[in-house]
């Protein structure tokens, strides 16, 4: 009787701390760069097909006590359907209602979307040189997504990591405010003129259609707009004029005279005549 109460209470026990557990949530803000997107298909990790630059997302927590130097679901050194091994994190799209895997190197964790709405210079590393961001070479172009840093937020830097010659890479800017939006449909929008810089030059059709679907949407700061709209007209560029032209000169006023008293003859009037132009005719 004894073993058995025993036996009740660590089941109790046991129970008590499964429910303690950190419950497996997507739960962490996070940014997704590039298209490193993975879809789990009969257990293999195929690269998803969808547009995931500058993507919200949320991480999954780690509940896997072997990750500990992990906050987001993780898994190692994981064979992928494109033939590489990476290491790819759990998060859920809200955009899509769906899970994906990303690969570790394109994920910003603890970070949000914003559009840089004007050109900002990049240092790497922060410093107490107050003349480092005229100094840097290296600028983030207007209209870019960035991720900005939950905890690298100060009021004259902010954290932040982009996209660049294929990798992401972190560093700071001066703060953005206000040249900067967390509007949604500008991030939507710049994601789709990014398809649409991608896209070969003879796909112009598919090209109007899909910045014509950016411009549709309807809370789009007037700088993301312009943007928009200036690449859509120039894929529709006004016909050049087509025909014979003539050659119209204007005709030679100096020596005519008006009829009315009240009107001038500046001829007369420019060649130093009398005071009166009118004098003359007698009236």
């Amino acid at each position: 009787m004894k073993r058995f109460c025993l036996l009740l209470a660590l089941a109790v026990l046991l129970a008590a701390c499964k429910k303690q557990e950190l419950p497996h949530v997507p739960s962490i803000p996070s940014v997704v760069f590039g298209t490193a997107a993975y879809e789990e298909q009969d257990g293999t990790l195929c690269l998803a097909e969808k547009q995931t630059q500058g993507a919200s997302v949320l991480a999954y927590l780690n509940i896997d006590t072997k990750e500990s130097d992990s906050v987001a679901e993780i898994r190692r050194n994981v064979a992928v359907a494109d033939g590489k091994t990476v290491d790819v994190i759990h998060v859920f799209s809200p955009e899509d209602e769906a899970d994906y895997w990303i690969q570790a190197d394109f994920l910003v964790l603890g970070a949000s979307p914003i559009v840089l709405l004007e050109d900002k210079p990049f240092c790497e590393s922060h410093t107490d040189n107050p003349n480092q961001f005229a100094e840097t070479k290296t600028i983030i172009p207007a209209h870019t997504i960035v991720a900005a840093h939950h905890i690298g937020a100060l009021l004259d830097y902010l954290q932040v990591s982009w996209l660049t010659d294929g990798h992401v890479q972190s560093g700071f800017i001066e703060n953005p405010h206000p040249f900067f939006s967390t509007n949604a449909d500008d991030a939507t929008a710049i994601r789709l003129y990014q398809d649409v810089l991608a896209l070969p030059d003879e796909e112009k059709e598919q090209k109007k259609a899909v910045l014509d679907s950016a411009l549709a949407l309807e809370g789009l700061s007037l700088s993301v707009r312009t943007r928009i709209q200036n690449a859509r007209k120039a894929l529709d560029p006004p016909p050049k004029p087509t025909g014979a032209y003539m050659r119209l000169r204007a005709p030679d006023l100096s020596g005519v005279r008006t009829g009315s008293r009240y009107g001038v003859n500046m001829g007369e009037l420019l060649k130093g005549g009398t005071e009166d132009p009118w004098a003359k005719n007698g009236r």
